[in-house]
């Protein structure tokens, strides 16, 4: 008979940690190496920033207010920052036609187009590239640094609650969230738990390091916020050691919110953390929960043979099992 997972039964299954204890050394030099510097920080908000104040000052491009989001200002990305997300709020009269408003595709690529015209030098002397995506317009500076950024169109739809609509990956449709309400959430999870950020960024780690990975960095951020919340010990590879747990003995058959709300009938529940009613993972079907099910599994069992092998003394064959994990050494 499955196990009923109450909140109860997910305490203990989630409190229940410590077989990846001895590796916290591991995670500690590996997330020095992930730390982008300060400078590099800086210059890339700089850019996000630059962009961001021209989207709004010409009076062509439509934007009214702009902001960064992800994990740039959340204070959970890693070496290298290779993109920016700039969410740009454009006014709900700018999109609108008599039918109603236009489709994401249709205001990203109106973006494009218009940047296209903006960057007309750039682009012929082959220093800047635009390029449409399903939920944003990019915009890639192959002159200065590496950082790129990525313009996320939204429309305000109640400013008292933070809420905005923005094109959504998967159904390529207007969707509600809110960036505002999601760092705020994130803030006071962390909140005396600076393990929390840590673990995010292992997990993103993680993530990065494997081939192709159903779950987004957003919603693996959600997870490790969930397993904090059912008082998981806090430390780095304690929060890892949980959110694997959860994917591999749930199957992630378990909704998983911070807030009680009512839950779609979709294949993985993972509940946007900052407006209700928004399933982050509502796009995957059952051959993608089976895969991020099959690759947990096979990082927790290589994690803890790591785990066996350090206390045993055994320093090559530790490292060689948490590459699949951490990434190699010589590499960011």
């Amino acid at each position: 008979m499955p196990t009923p997972w109450t909140s109860e039964a997910l305490d203990q299954l989630l409190t229940n940690v410590g077989a990846l204890a001895t590796l916290e050394k591991h995670a500690t030099a590996r997330l020095k190496a992930l730390q982008p510097t300060e400078q590099h920080l800086k210059d890339a908000k700089a850019r996000a920033n630059r962009l961001g104040s021209m989207l709004c000052r010409k009076s062509d491009l439509g934007g009214a207010r702009f902001h960064t989001i992800g994990s740039l200002v959340k204070g959970t990305a890693n070496n290298p920052v290779k993109d920016i997300d700039l969410v740009v709020v454009f006014d709900e009269t700018y999109w609108q036609t008599k039918g109603g408003r236009y489709k994401p595709a249709t205001v990203i690529g109106d973006l494009a187009r218009r940047l296209e015209k903006t960057y007309a030098p750039e682009i012929d002397g082959g220093h800047v590239t635009v390029y449409r995506q399903d939920h944003s317009t990019g915009v890639v500076f192959t002159r200065e640094s590496r950082v790129n950024v990525d313009i996320v169109p939204a429309v305000i739809v109640d400013s008292k609650r933070k809420i905005l609509e923005i094109p959504e990956r998967s159904t390529k449709e207007w969707v509600q969230t809110s960036p505002q309400n999601q760092l705020t959430t994130l803030q006071r999870m962390c909140a005396g738990r600076p393990a929390l950020r840590r673990a995010i960024r292992l997990l993103k780690c993680w993530r990065a390091n494997t081939g192709r990975f159903p779950l987004s960095s957003f919603a693996l951020e959600i997870l490790a916020q969930f397993v904090v919340y059912h008082k998981v010990p806090h430390t780095p590879m304690s929060i890892v050691e949980a959110v694997l747990r959860l994917i591999v003995e749930t199957e992630l058959t378990v909704p998983v919110s911070l807030v009680n709300q009512p839950f779609p009938k979709d294949e993985v529940i993972i509940m946007d953390t900052g407006v209700c009613g928004n399933n982050v993972t509502g796009h995957l079907n059952r051959d993608d929960r089976q895969r991020i099910v099959t690759l947990a599994e096979e990082r927790l069992i290589a994690l803890e043979e790591a785990a066996r092998l350090f206390e045993a003394g055994k320093e090559h064959g530790t490292k060689t099992r948490l590459r699949p994990f951490f990434g190699h050494e010589d590499s960011p």
